[in-house]
């Protein structure tokens, strides 16, 4: 079965309460292809298939796969340990992203002390 792929365009609704109905999220469906397309439905089943999930969340970038992790298994006030030339988020993201949740980034404290005279 070939998957459909979706080019960025508009989608057409029933009637104008079908769209309403679409953009309040009370039935399911396409509204617009950067927030979910036929071609991501496909991907998403399979890999939540592949992997026994219920649901997979696919997403265009590496930074955003890395930011909708964290959000979601952060609490308000955590901290977080990362090493510097590890692949993760660079200090400035943890200071803009996760402002509303407190987190807190800090370096190993085998590596801190190094660290600090290049900062």
């Amino acid at each position: 079965m070939a998957v459909p792929f979706t080019r960025p365009l508009p989608f057409e609704f029933d009637s104008a309460e079908h769209g309403a109905a679409l953009f309040n999220l009370e039935v399911q469906g396409n509204i617009y292809t950067r927030i979910g397309n036929p071609t991501n439905t496909v991907l998403e089943k399979r890999i939540a298939a592949l992997e026994g999930g219920v649901e997979a969340l696919s997403v265009s970038s590496g930074m955003a796969a890395i930011h909708y992790a964290l959000a979601n298994i952060t609490e308000m006030g955590n901290n977080i340990v990362s090493l510097p030339n590890c692949t993760a988020p660079p200090t400035p993201y943890w200071r803009t992203s996760f402002q509303n949740k407190a987190l807190r980034q800090s370096l190993p404290p085998a590596i801190a002390p190094r660290m600090s005279k290049t900062d």
